[in-house]
């Protein structure tokens, strides 16, 4: 079972999609699965964007599941390029279409097995070659799968705290800055959002800790899920 301090401490992101894979929302699990294929975005061939896109609107509701799926049959039809860094980038983007935690886990492994390959193309250039580099490879698949572990913890918070959030805090201010950088997909003004909140009397350490921290934000971030009444 797993504790408080291995939940905020775990480099392991399959760990920690084990101990929300009961509670979590398959809306949650789905754009954390974007979250991590956007980590590709300078290696992304043509029109996969698109598809991540349509993946966090089918998430919100905004387009339904006959379109959903048509733009992820478009995709999914494409030249993979075998073996190259797009031809992978586009497998990974792929795997969104299985919004479980297993699925999630999925989308995990191949967008860090992509970055990986992108780093040991650049570092190796033509001489590099999976089975002479297995053990670098793997090293640095688990290192990006230790970085997207704060993306699941943006998105999913402590699991180990409840996290009531009173509709006394619900501020114009607040909700207007939250619908803007839930849209923007820039939130850079978390920390405002903080001082919005707390002039509102939050008084939770949690949220406004949250709010005020360098991490990375993205959207889903539990706060601004709170802010807008999403889950």
């Amino acid at each position: 079972m797993m504790t408080e301090t291995e939940w905020l401490n775990a480099t392991t992101f399959n760990g920690l999609v084990d101990r929300i894979r009961i509670t979590a929302s398959e809306r949650k699990l789905r754009l954390l699965g974007c979250a991590c294929c956007w980590r590709l975005r300078d290696d992304l061939p043509y029109g996969c964007a698109e598809r991540i896109v349509a993946a966090e609107q089918f998430a919100d509701g905004i387009i339904s599941e006959p379109e959903y799926l048509a733009r992820f049959t478009v995709a999914s039809q494409m030249r993979n390029e075998p073996g190259s860094v797009r031809g992978a980038a586009r497998l990974a983007v792929n795997s969104l279409h299985d919004s479980s935690a297993t699925g999630v886990m999925q989308t995990s492994l191949s967008t860090a097995s992509v970055r990986a390959l992108v780093h040991c193309k650049w570092q190796f250039g033509k001489s590099y070659h999976l089975g002479q580099h297995t053990i670098r490879f793997g090293n640095l698949v688990a290192r990006e799968q230790s970085q997207q572990c704060a993306l699941l913890r943006d998105i999913f918070g402590n699991p180990f705290r409840a996290t009531p959030f009173s509709s006394l805090w619900l501020t114009s201010a607040a909700a207007s800055l939250a619908a803007q950088m839930y849209e923007s997909k820039d939130f850079s003004a978390m920390p405002i959002l903080g001082d919005a909140l707390q002039d509102a009397a939050c008084d939770n350490a949690d949220i406004l800790s949250h709010c005020r921290e360098s991490g990375v934000h993205v959207r889903g971030c539990w706060v601004v899920d709170l802010v807008l009444g999403k889950e």
